[in-house]
């Protein structure tokens, strides 16, 4: 029996000067949108009244033309999605699975989604399709086949990637387990002082490539702390962390696949 497997295939984004104002532009409706979007919920919420996404979309539609069109500026899939990301937040707060949602802040997990289906999605010769911002340069083409649910384009760092969420037929999956010697399950926690400490107490200490960039971010991190906020030279620092964490988060993530492959 054939399995839908999601995948989310990240590829690196060389958006030119011209398009990375165009990524940030659309960043920042995405959070504007949500924002806007919180605000109007906690009224009608305070006024006993219900409300969802659709309605909500409907509303900024009807007014953004004359109050805020600089939205036209960036795809409509990015204010829109917005706003389905808030009643999710929502729905999981109700669900007690997450905390309230709260506004969104500049340079935070700066993202939009760029395309809502496999009808605008466009990829070849290491160039991925923005909507509204041309052909952008890719570090790879995609390597599966499937049904594109959405492209999600987002900001690391200084750097920008594609997450391009697709469902993949899988007649058979390969599941790799996490196992102890007793063939028992165990839960896995990724940390700073070891890479891998399993519930069953199993320590998997961090290679030294890993060790090396850790006392890097510490280091980085405590330079962080004695910057004045608020300063350029604070940004500059929160870069060179934000730099850092994504690369000991890329050298912790190929260590545990490692280890699956080995189990």
């Amino acid at each position: 029996m054939e399995k839908l497997t999601i995948k989310a295939h990240q590829i690196k984004l060389y958006p030119t000067k011209s398009q990375e104002i165009l990524f940030r532009k659309s960043c920042g409706v995405a959070r504007f949108s949500y924002n806007w979007a919180l605000a109007k919920w906690n009224e009608l919420y305070k006024a006993g009244e219900k409300t969802s996404a659709y309605p909500l979309v409907k509303l900024q539609n009807s007014v953004k033309k004359e109050e805020w069109p600089w939205m036209k500026e960036v795809g409509k899939c990015a204010p829109q999605h917005a706003i389905h990301n808030l009643e999710r937040a929502f729905k999981n707060f109700f669900k007690k699975n997450a905390k309230y949602p709260k506004f969104k802040k500049k340079g935070r997990k700066d993202s939009f989604v760029s395309v809502e289906n496999k009808v605008g999605f466009k990829q070849k010769d290491f160039k991925i399709w923005a909507p509204k911002i041309g052909w952008v340069k890719c570090a790879e083409n995609l390597r599966f086949d499937g049904k594109i649910n959405n492209v999600v384009i987002k900001r690391i760092a200084d750097m920008w990637f594609a997450f391009v969420n697709i469902e993949i037929e899988n007649s058979n999956p390969i599941e790799i387990p996490v196992v102890s010697e007793n063939q028992a399950a165990v839960g896995i926690d990724m940390g700073i002082k070891s890479m891998l400490v399993l519930s069953d107490g199993t320590v998997y200490e961090n290679p030294k490539a890993l060790k090396s960039n850790l006392k890097g971010l510490k280091r980085l991190q405590r330079g962080l702390s004695r910057k004045v906020k608020g300063s350029s030279n604070r940004r500059k620092q929160q870069m060179r962390v934000a730099k850092k964490h994504y690369r000991v988060s890329n050298i912790q993530k190929m260590q545990f696949t490692r280890l699956q492959l080995k189990s």
